[in-house]
């Protein structure tokens, strides 16, 4: 059994395909793999308009869910009036599923950093924050909160943000509190990451003050301690993994 949906608004030049044409993707070109959890994205060009395609081949424990869950979010995120991609279709069957979203605007955080040398520094900041500020009203949680997952469009001078597998929304204000400390650790890692020390400071300087415009929970004393505390545990987490992929590239 196959199951597809085309969004109306953007599903259109795709609707003639079939779910296997749309499923192997004639041409298409691996971006990004992630082949011990069965994902992979592609890039698809059709009739001159870029396609990414994030393919599910692995139903194991969240797997169903993360295709289906991406597919429903961005299309309810959208609906909320914030920037993320467009989505195109979306299909399953017993054990394949995807989504097909436009081809993102922009560049990503990490390249803003690497290849733009971080220009208009304190209005993607604060666009930044702004938008972190509105997820989190609005009870969602990212739990990838990293600059990979954030583009900034220069033209439009906005953010987007990408990657909804795993975006859900809290059920209580104990759990929204500790998905907004996750969210942020992720971005404050990001940046302590990419940006020198005196960068940061001034990031998250602007950060802070921005986004206690929408949630104010930052201001608190034990909050920003605790988001240094959970920022550390990332650290050392990416520490261990580096490590680990070091050993094994020894053995």
């Amino acid at each position: 059994m196959y199951y597809l949906e085309f969004d109306e608004r953007f599903g259109g030049p795709l609707r003639k395909f079939s779910w296997e044409y749309l499923w192997e993707s004639p041409g298409s070109v691996e971006v990004f793999s992630k082949s011990a959890q069965g994902r992979k994205i592609l890039l698809w060009e059709v009739g001159g308009q870029a396609y990414f395609i994030k393919k599910f081949t692995t139903y194991r424990h969240g797997e169903t869910y993360g295709a289906s869950n991406e597919w429903e979010r961005i299309r309810e995120v959208r609906n909320r009036g914030l920037n993320t991609v467009c989505p195109v279709a979306f299909g399953y069957s017993k054990n394949r599923a995807f989504v097909i979203t436009l081809r993102m605007p922009g560049y990503s955080l990490e390249d803003w950093v690497l290849k733009h040398e971080c220009t208009d520094f304190e209005q993607v900041v604060s666009s930044l924050a702004t938008y972190a500020g509105r997820f989190h009203l609005l009870g969602y949680a990212h739990q990838d909160f990293y600059f990979s997952h954030f583009f900034w469009e220069p033209s439009s001078r906005e953010i987007f943000l990408i990657d909804f597998q795993r975006v859900r929304k809290a059920n209580n204000p104990v759990q929204t509190t500790y998905y907004i400390l996750k969210d942020l650790a992720q971005i404050m890692f990001s940046a302590s990451f990419f940006l020198n020390n005196s960068s940061f400071s001034k990031f998250k300087e602007i950060f802070v003050e921005t986004y206690a415009q929408h949630v104010p929970l930052i201001r608190r004393r034990w909050f920003l301690r605790a988001l240094d505390f959970k920022k550390k545990k990332i650290e050392k987490h990416d520490l261990k993994r580096k490590l680990s992929r070091i050993r094994i590239l020894k053995t």
